[in-house]
This record gives structure tokens, C-alpha cells and sequence, in this order.
């Protein structure tokens, strides 16, 4: 990645997290992305930010990590998006 985050790149962290949330017995976090989706730990970071910024997802810092507590409605239709 360049720098630029794309609608792409949300998706993907979107769908990842859709799948980490029906997985895991507890709230996804930003080490859980990267290990799904690949992306690189920055990468992931900036991502985050950007959905919680455009109210796609809500999140919280714990320990260092983001935990990511909710993928809202406009975060699940804008991944179900082709």
C-alpha cells in the first residue's frame, strides 16, 4: 500500500472483521486483522481509523491495541457492496 487507503482495503478489513466477530469468543483486535487479511500493522492501524472516523465501525484502545467492539450498519452495507 502506498499510503492510500482504498474502498477496497476498507472492504477487506470490513469482511475480515464480519468473519473474525462470528470466530472469536471475545472483540476483534487490530493484531487479528492482520493476521487475516495480511496487511501490514500500519496499514491496518490507518484502516481502522478511517471506519470509525466514517462511523463504519466503533472501537477502543486496550492495551496498546485497537479493539474493534462493533461493525456498524453502514460498515456491513458498504462491504456487501460489489
Amino acid at each position: 500500500m502506498d499510503g492510500e487507503i482504498t474502498a477496497q482495503d476498507l472492504k477487506n478489513v470490513l469482511r475480515a472483521l464480519a468473519e473474525l466477530f462470528e470466530e472469536l469468543r471475545r472483540f476483534p483486535t487490530d493484531r487479528d486483522v492482520v493476521q487475516r487479511t495480511g496487511m501490514p500493522v500500519d496499514d491496518v492501524g490507518r484502516t481502522l481509523r478511517t471506519l470509525a472516523e466514517n462511523e463504519m465501525i466503533t472501537e477502543r484502545s486496550e492495551g496498546g491495541h485497537r479493539v474493534v467492539t462493533r461493525v456498524t450498519t453502514v460498515g456491513a452495507v458498504f462491504a456487501s457492496e460489489t
